[in-house]
Order: C-alpha cells, then sequence, then structure tokens
C-alpha cells in the first residue's frame, strides 16, 4: 500500500482527528495542517508559473517598440506596466511576464537588438 500519498495522508489525518475529540484547539490546529498540505499537494512543487520570467525593460526607439509588439503577438505575454500592449510606448519602462518555454528566445531577441533589459 502507498503510504506516502496525500490520499493515505489524508485518512491518517482523519483517524488522528477523530481520536483526538477531548482537544478541539488541537483538532482544529491539525486540521488547518491537513488544508495547508493539501493545497501545496494541489498546487504541485512548481506552480502554474513556474520558470516564468519578469523582464523589465526600456524601450529607447521604434525598432525596441515594434519588437515588444510582435512579441505579444507571437507569445503568451502577461504585460504588468503597463497593463497592455496598446499602452506600450518609447522612453518608458514595460513590465511584463514571459512563460518559460518562450523565455529564452525572447531574451536572445532582446540582445539581438541590443535592447537591456532585468530580470525581476
Amino acid at each position: 500500500a502507498d503510504t506516502g500519498s496525500p490520499h493515505c495522508m489524508g485518512i491518517k489525518m482523519f483517524h488522528i482527528l477523530q481520536r483526538d475529540s477531548d482537544a478541539p484547539r488541537k483538532s482544529m490546529e491539525r486540521l488547518f495542517l491537513l488544508g495547508f498540505v493539501a493545497a501545496l499537494v494541489v498546487s504541485g512543487a512548481g506552480g502554474r508559473y513556474h520558470g516564468d520570467k519578469v523582464l523589465r525593460l526600456r524601450l529607447e526607439s521604434e525598432e525596441h517598440l515594434q519588437f515588444i509588439k510582435n512579441v505579444a503577438r507571437s507569445a503568451k505575454v502577461d504585460f504588468w506596466q503597463p497593463h497592455s500592449v496598446e499602452l506600450v510606448s518609447t522612453n518608458r519602462s514595460v513590465d511584463f511576464r514571459v512563460d518559460a518555454d518562450r523565455a529564452s528566445d525572447i531574451q536572445a531577441g532582446l540582445d539581438k537588438i541590443g535592447l537591456k533589459y532585468d530580470i525581476l
């Protein structure tokens, strides 16, 4: 039997909670712990954004602006500041999140056109 699976751990915790009916405070603490562990198991080790990057850059030319607009059309980009690609303009800082599977390609493109960036 797999005693380390989340389901088995949950059953064990349930039985412990049932036996310890004399200590309601301890039961609540254990229930809270069980919920916390369950949330961790459900979210997975890496989480939804594991490996994604947030880049900050300052667009200094029309070439930089067009590059970012093309990236937004071809990749899943989550603009943080400004909140959409339509508000991006030259001489302004831009923060955006990019998926892990596209991050290195986008960074290579930024390097190619000489657009400096920071990884937040």
